[in-house]
């Protein structure tokens, strides 16, 4: 995808933690600053509940993909209390904790969108809320996204890329200008049968570097360059996605790498609103599944299919 004629890297940040927002957004920012880059930034503003996913490091596979990220760095970076929170610490608020960092993002010239508004909740029991507290979520995020930036969201981001059919039927009555929900290939309008929803989607479409690292394709000397190599294409959509726990906090260097790599390559690196901006009279609409990808942990929501758009 080009823009201007120069091809286009959609940036995603998913901000999911209180200190990530605190401490790391900073870092993400002043190297986006830098480098002349946009992205957009996806804020949990409930509960931080980095504790309740720490749980799955018992499971001996999970452990084994974590380890190659170095969790002792991350644990240096973070500090021990945050690994606990929601479990045997109160959990902090993110996006409502920290509003002076989130009027920032705005202000120095980022998209900000939702990312739920209980983390955990959303990743791991997605499929089990009901309307009521599916409602709730988005009312909350709302609410609070106006309270701190005046305005009303135009995108939303399901946390782990974990939605469904039903889920996606409601944020069609929300209004939302896009949204960034599934992996995928190409932005599109979802399909069911004869159903077409009207709200586009901007899929994430490269592995993230976590995944590249986790199952062993790559390290951290090299991840960046494994992905360009491998994924990047300047005739197809690309969408990164960077975490404040990980590009933000415990390693910034490998956002400082990405930037320089797409700058040398004659990439801009734009925000998720630019892309859709882009796919206007996108007609593209597809089906959706679930499955695995390669170096994720559990299933998420794929664009499968095309079907025809008449």
């Amino acid at each position: 995808m080009r823009g201007n004629g120069r091809p286009l890297i959609g940036m995603r940040v998913d901000v999911d933690t209180s200190v990530g927002l605190a401490r790391g957004v900073p870092r993400i920012l002043d190297l986006l600053d830098r480098y002349g880059a946009r992205g957009t930034f996806y804020v949990v503003m409930g509960p931080d509940t980095m504790g309740v996913h720490v749980k799955r490091l018992r499971k001996k596979d999970y452990w084994k993909r974590i380890w190659r990220v170095n969790p002792l760095r991350l644990v240096k970076s973070y500090g021990l209390g945050p690994f606990f929170y929601g479990t045997l610490l109160p959990s902090p608020k993110v996006g409502q904790g920290h509003p002076e960092m989130v009027r920032d993002i705005a202000a120095r010239g980022h998209e900000v969108g939702l990312h739920s508004y209980n983390h955990a909740r959303w990743a791991d029991h997605h499929e089990l809320l009901t309307e009521a507290e599916l409602r709730g979520e988005f009312e909350c995020c709302i609410e609070i996204y106006g309270e701190i930036l005046g305005t009303r969201p135009r995108t939303s981001a399901a946390p782990n890329w974990r939605c469904n059919w039903r889920i996606l039927q409601f944020e069609e009555e929300l209004g939302f200008r896009y949204l960034s929900d599934l992996r995928g290939v190409s932005a599109f309008y979802p399909a069911r049968g004869e159903q077409r929803l009207g709200t586009l989607q901007v899929p994430q479409t490269l592995p993230t570097t976590h995944e590249c690292l986790q199952d062993g394709r790559a390290t951290k000397g090299d991840v960046i360059e494994f992905i360009f190599d491998n994924h990047v294409r300047p005739d197809r959509l690309n969408v990164f996605t960077i975490h404040d726990w990980l590009e933000g906090l415990s390693d910034p260097e490998l956002l400082d790498q990405l930037l320089k790599r797409a700058g040398d390559g004659g990439y801009e690196v734009v925000g998720l609103d630019r892309i859709a901006e882009c796919e206007q009279g996108n007609r593209v609409f597809s089906e959706i599944t679930t499955g695995a990808i390669q170096g994720g942990i559990g299933d998420v929501s794929l664009q499968e299919s095309a079907v025809d758009g008449v």
